[in-house]
């Protein structure tokens, strides 16, 4: 597994632009996998035809 990129988004939002002030934070992560497959039951794969 190795990690392609990683980003954190701040977004800072108050009620009624005074009170309760808070950041929100958001993660997104996009990984790069590799998997070994040694068999795969065909029956159970949904595949969508290209046209």
């Amino acid at each position: 597994m190795r990690i392609v990129q990683a980003h954190e988004s701040v977004r800072k939002e108050a009620f009624l632009f005074f009170f309760l002030r808070r950041e929100r934070r958001t993660y997104s992560v996009e990984l790069d996998v590799t998997v070994n497959v040694t068999a795969i039951n065909l029956d159970r794969v949904d595949f969508v035809a290209k046209r």
